[in-house]
């Protein structure tokens, strides 16, 4: 028996060897962790001390996120921080901030930080400073053996890639006007749930009229049961009713084909300028894993993009009248949750290998995608691999002109058109003060040759003025 389970044991470890020997690259987007609420549904107006801030329980949401992943990605993520291997961004925020510090101590917990050398002179641990201690007799370099890691960030403003709604002038037009496209559709689901709207209203004494009501209402419920807050005790059934309203809500604020498509072109662009070297034998820094701190908009806009989840499919979960002839929904997912994560892997085929008919040559870069730790259907087939050609070409759809459907274009050409007029203004200003300045240095000039000249006179006159006067005496 005993040998049994060795051998059992042996193979398990040869069988996550040799899955590790093939992947390649990973790129993790995710949600922050548990916050205080935002916006001013029930309760959250009673907690602007935490308003959208992390609170503890995100901070252990991404600590055990992160540990998660140190366990299963073992033999691939380095046991100890390689600067070289690991770059993390974050929007800039507190909470995505603080997130990515927690999920990075799971990651690379104490115990695996730096140790000074051996023959360091204490006076070179001190700070420049007056009377300066060393209040940590170890040779860790921080308490507990911990390891910080670099969060790189920029403002929200100029960054497409992990705010692209914000850095969207037209966002909220197009929004509008496709609700109004989908008018009919929005109706019937209020209708639907009419009853759900009004159990909410008399709950929270707050009228909930529509799906995005629900949606901003179930966000501070999210946000309050996290936190260890009072929530009203309502029925199961109110609660999927809730959960499912949100995902329908989110799906209406992004689903717009042309949107969809713009705001994921900043992302996928840079997907591929990290995936592209690796797949051309290129990625001469040797960078393996890329981690983005950020939000629920991030998780639903890539997560609709690649279809594993719409206003198609969740209409279809629940009303038969909308679910259209032999149309297949390989994937459903609700909306993101606090840590709901993405995980791009980015594999090399060592052998030939096949799922429900989707073949992977020998050498052959193919992508898997998690979310939330499940493995997704991928380029619209029964299969959890893709080959990275195909998936390639097809996120190619999205390279769709960020600026132009946001109409930041004409921004930009007011902003040149603005620009010329500074410089022209700028050259015309330039030229009265050349001229200021050459008629000062004429006029100048010709105060001098003046003041010679009365100088000359003053001597000749003042002769004239000396011989009078010894003639007069």
């Amino acid at each position: 028996m005993k040998k049994l389970q060795i051998t059992i044991l042996i193979l398990l470890l040869v069988g996550s060897i040799q899955v590790q020997a093939e992947l390649q690259f990973v790129i993790e987007i995710y949600r922050h962790g548990a916050r205080g609420p935002l916006g001013d549904w029930y309760d959250a107006r009673e907690q602007k001390y935490t308003y959208g801030e992390l609170t503890a329980t995100g901070q252990r949401q991404h600590y055990n996120l992160g540990a998660q992943l140190r366990k299963e990605y073992s033999g691939f993520l380095p046991d100890s921080y390689n600067h070289t291997q690991i770059y993390v961004r974050s929007t800039d925020y507190n909470r995505t901030l603080m997130s990515a510090a927690s999920q990075l101590q799971g990651m690379f917990p104490a115990g695996t930080g730096d140790v000074l050398p051996d023959n360091l002179a204490e006076q070179y641990t001190l700070p420049a400073f007056a009377n300066a201690q060393n209040y940590l007799k170890s040779n860790y370099s921080l308490p507990n053996n911990i390891q910080v890691l670099p969060i790189h960030t920029q403002p929200r403003v100029g960054d497409k890639v992990l705010s692209p709604e914000s850095n969207c002038k037209n966002y909220k037009q197009i929004i509008s006007e496709f609700y109004k496209e989908k008018q009919s559709t929005v109706d019937f689901i209020n209708k639907q749930f009419e009853q759900t709207y009004q159990q909410y209203s008399k709950a929270i004494y707050q009228e909930v009229k529509n799906f995005d009501n629900q949606h901003y209402l179930e966000s501070v419920f999210e946000c309050d049961r996290a936190n260890g807050r009072y929530v009203p005790d309502f029925t199961q059934e109110l609660k999927d009713n809730s959960t499912y309203l949100t995902s329908l809500s989110w799906n209406f604020l992004f689903n717009q084909p042309d949107l969809l498509r713009a705001l994921n072109q900043p992302f996928f662009s840079s997907f591929l300028e990290y995936t592209d070297p690796v797949v051309k034998n290129n990625n001469t820094s040797g960078l393996k894993w890329v981690m983005f701190s950020a939000h629920d908009t991030n998780i639903q806009l890539i997560s609709a993009a690649l279809n594993f989840t719409s206003i198609d499919c969740l209409l279809a979960l629940r009303f038969e009248e909308y679910r259209k002839k032999d149309q297949v929904f390989y994937n459903c997912e609700y909306y993101p949750h606090f840590t709901s994560n993405i995980i791009f892997e980015l594999h090399l085929s060592d052998k030939p290998t096949e799922e429900n008919g989707v073949k992977i040559q020998q050498n052959q870069y193919y992508l898997k995608i998690r979310r939330d730790g499940k493995f997704m259907k991928l380029c619209d087939k029964n299969s959890t691999i893709c080959s990275y050609s195909e998936f390639n070409q097809r996120i190619q759809q999205f390279m769709l002109n960020f600026d132009t459907v946001c109409q930041n274009v004409e921004q930009k050409n007011q902003e040149t058109t603005q620009k010329a007029e500074d410089y022209s203004t700028y050259y015309i200003v330039g030229l009265i003060l050349q001229s200021i300045i050459i008629a000062g240095c004429a006029f100048y000039i010709f105060q001098l040759l003046q003041k010679q000249k009365s100088l000359l006179n003053f001597e000749q006159f003042k002769d004239i003025e000396a011989a009078e006067i010894r003639n007069s005496q």
